[in-house]
């Protein structure tokens, strides 16, 4: 008899070891991470005025054993290129304790139209003494965002409208469904394993789950006997445990619950799925079924629908899609699903370097408002348009390859410096320059000027052709580059030093002050140009009149003028022509070169209301400026008014 009870034991061992009891990949811990993170959403954490942006919260394995310095914690976008973006607002983590939190900031600013991967970087030895290398921590950027759930339940309709739906339709409203991690439970429960002898119940649990699942913490009853930390198995494509002692009647649920805790490679919390463990049915006749495994704890889903990105529209479009999901992942864990959209439209107000530097990086916003002076050289790489205030930069170079930029009401404190292109545009309205402004490029496109000072004048070091034309009177020019110049516009004085060998002036042109030139300087002039301030300078080159030719008189139409694409199209903008000297009234105007914005695009000028109007333009996310010109005539004269029209998306 006690032969026999050895030769059972020695069976049950064989069969706890096949259900997984003793399986050595039950306890993890030497290959996963010391760490795990999540993000965690919170109520008082506002994003575009909707309350539950993210925190996120690490939990190492082991206490911190110094405080956490802010400073050695680096957030980075990882796109074509990985760049370092100032968005952590602040770290906290005390020695002694396991977690460690970190909050943002300006993630109003950052550009959803990019790639959406982020990372954050722990360096070295910041957490513990034995921390032997950078921790990374990969995310998505709608994990710090509102989720589902905050977004579109817990919001009020009436800030919903304001803040999303205003510049935002459904349609251009993205939900990012998370992948189904765990997809799959079975269970093979065993009240008695062998008939007629006394024992523990025997349990076996296997969850199928997706690959980038690497780590699963299971608790049950908050005991640690039940608690398990367990690797990915290849055998199972998932994760598998066995117990002992669990009971489960046919038919009946315990109530009690399986907790199953899923992490990846990185540390990422993936989320948790509870279920609680059945047996399978008796058959009719009272004994025992034939099938002792139990998989049906999860519905049956469609592994397309999730892992994926849909619209609003999508979602709203079917339903059976959405009810899909909805029963798949619970209510409380809605904010799971993150959603991104375009915020506050085109403009952006910035009220330091940071969000400057962030509003910069981001071609949605065409326009910038400061809110703050800016006490740094600031370089401008794209096309944009930059609004001061009472606001000040020390010093801006605005630059890129044939790029649109227009400044109103800016101050700078020391110099300025225009390099944008041979076929850019730059509007300078209402600018105050401290220093010297120093214009390299702007291309035939033009330089405009309107109510423009610069202590130290301005200075050309163009090697390329370059316009400018200016609407009031500019300050001292002085010629220094080897490339011809074109001056329109109103102009107090001239100098060309023997670099520049080429200058034209237009029958608009008008100096105030001195001119100075020399012998090897080109002076290009229209037709009756009066020569008074310039005879001597250079050789001049007088334009031979077409017989029978009416002079034209051509005009700048101060500031130039600005509006979005829907609003061009819809609105246009009325023009005046009362403060523009020598223009007749009654004059029936036209536009000498309606397609001057390319493709489809049309402009219409009607002369009753003096609407000016675009349509069909076709923007790649910047604003473009082109010179677009009115041009009428009566018996003696040809008339011409050049506007400066910038096209915002």
């Amino acid at each position: 008899m006690k032969h026999v009870k050895n030769m059972w034991k020695l069976a049950l061992i064989f069969l706890l070891t096949v259900t997984g009891l003793f399986v050595s990949s039950l306890h993890a811990e030497a290959a996963a991470k010391p760490y795990s993170y999540e993000f965690i959403s919170d109520s008082t954490k506002v994003f575009n005025q909707i309350d539950g942006a993210k925190t996120l919260k690490i939990t190492l394995d082991k206490p911190l054993t110094k405080n956490v310095d802010s400073s050695k914690l680096s957030l980075e976008h990882v796109g074509d290129t990985t760049k370092k973006i100032n968005i952590i607002d602040t770290v906290t983590g005390t020695q002694g304790s396991n977690e460690v939190t970190v909050t943002f900031k300006n993630l109003e600013f950052l550009d959803y139209a990019a790639s959406l991967d982020y990372q954050l970087v722990i360096e070295k030895e910041t957490l513990r003494f034995d921390q032997l290398s950078d921790y990374v921590l990969p995310f998505k950027i709608y994990d710090l965002l509102p989720g589902f759930k905050s977004t579109f339940i817990d919001t009020p309709a009436t800030d919903l409208n304001k803040y999303v739906l205003k510049n935002n339709a459904p349609r251009d409203v993205f939900v990012h469904i998370p992948k189904m991690f765990v997809q799959e439970i079975q269970t093979i429960h065993h009240q008695t394993l062998i008939d007629g002898i006394t024992q523990p119940s025997l349990t076996n649990i296997d969850i199928l789950t997706d690959e980038e699942v690497s780590r699963m913490k299971v608790t049950f009853r908050g005991n640690a006997d039940y608690s398990r930390d367990l690797s990915y198995r290849e055998d199972v494509k998932g994760f598998s445990m066995g117990q002992a002692g669990i009971e489960a009647m046919p038919g009946a649920e315990l109530s009690d619950e399986f907790s199953l805790k899923s992490y990846s490679a990185t540390g990422r919390y993936l989320g948790e799925r509870k279920f609680k463990l059945r047996a399978a049915e008796a058959a009719q006749d009272g004994k025992p079924s034939a099938t002792v495994m139990i998989n049906d704890y999860i519905k049956a889903f469609e592994k397309k629908n999730f892992g994926t990105t849909f619209t609003l529209y999508e979602l709203m479009e079917d339903k059976a899609l959405l009810t899909e999901i909805m029963k798949q992942i619970p209510v409380e864990e809605l904010n799971s699903l993150g959603v991104t959209y375009s915020v506050g439209g085109n403009t952006a107000t910035v009220n330091n370097l940071e969000e400057l530097k962030m509003v910069l990086d981001n071609p949605r916003f065409s326009t910038i408002k400061l809110g703050a002076n800016i006490n740094e050289d600031i370089e401008v790489n794209r096309s944009v348009t930059i609004i001061g205030g009472d606001n000040y930069f020390q010093s801006l170079k605005l630059q890129g390859t044939d790029t649109h930029v227009r400044l109103e009401d800016v101050n700078i404190q020391n110099d300025l410096t225009v390099d944008v292109g041979a076929n850019g545009t730059v509007i300078l309205d209402d600018v105050s320059v401290g220093g010297t402004t120093t214009i390299i490029s702007g291309g035939v496109h033009s330089v405009h000027l309107n109510n423009f000072k610069s202590n130290n004048g301005i200075k050309l070091e163009n090697t390329t052709p370059l316009r400018i034309v200016s609407a009031t009177e500019a300050p001292k020019i002085t010629m220094n580059g080897a490339g011809a110049v074109t001056l329109e516009g109103v102009y107090r004085d001239i100098a060309v030093d023997p670099q520049a060998t080429s200058l034209t002036l237009k029958n608009n042109t008008i100096i105030n002050g001195a001119f100075t030139g020399h012998l090897g300087l080109t002076i290009n002039i229209p037709a009756g140009y009066d020569r008074s301030k310039i005879e001597g300078q250079g050789n001049i080159v007088e334009e031979v009149p077409v017989p029978g030719a009416k002079p034209v008189i051509a005009k700048v139409y101060g500031e130039g003028v600005s509006n979005t694409v829907s609003n061009w199209q819809s609105l246009g903008k009325n023009l005046t022509f009362d403060n523009i000297n020598d223009i007749p009234v009654g004059l029936t105007w036209s536009i000498e070169d309606s397609k001057v914005f390319g493709g489809d695009s049309t402009i219409t000028f009607d002369n009753a209301s003096k609407n000016l109007r675009i349509s069909g333009v076709s923007l790649s996310g910047e604003p473009v400026t082109k010179e677009v010109v009115l041009i009428a005539e009566d018996t003696e004269k040809v008339y011409k008014i050049q506007i400066a029209v910038t096209v915002e998306p």
